[in-house]
C-alpha cells in the first residue's frame, strides 16, 4: 500500500530511499554460491522468524530500538540488526 508501481525485483530496490547498500561496492560484487541458495530458498517460500511474513524491514542507526510500527506496518521482530515489520492480516492475502 506505501510502496506503488513495484512490479520487479529492480523497482523494488532502485526505488527512491530504499536500499542505501547499492552504493557499496559489495553491491556490485558477485554473489557466492552459498548466497545464491540462500535467495533460492526464500524464493520457494522458507521463512523464519521474525521475517516469516514480513514484506518490509530496515536497519536502525547503532544502538537505536525498532520502531513499534514503520509505514503504519507492526513490528513483527528483531533479527541482528534488522527490524521487520509485517502486514494486517487479511491486507496481503497472499501472505496468510
Amino acid at each position: 500500500l506505501t510502496f506503488k508501481n513495484v512490479r520487479s525485483i529492480y523497482d523494488a530496490i532502485y526505488q527512491k530511499n530504499q536500499f542505501t547498500g547499492i552504493n557499496s561496492s559489495l553491491y556490485q560484487a558477485s554473489a557466492t554460491s552459498y548466497e545464491k541458495e540462500l535467495a533460492q530458498r526464500i524464493l520457494n517460500g522458507e521463512y523464519y522468524y521474525p521475517a516469516t511474513n514480513a514484506l518490509w524491514f530496515y536497519a536502525p542507526s547503532k544502538g537505536a530500538s525498532c520502531k513499534s510500527t514503520w509505514y503504519d506496518q507492526k513490528l513483527s521482530g528483531r533479527y541482528k540488526n534488522h527490524c521487520f515489520y509485517i502486514p494486517e492480516q487479511g491486507l496481503c492475502s497472499s501472505l496468510y
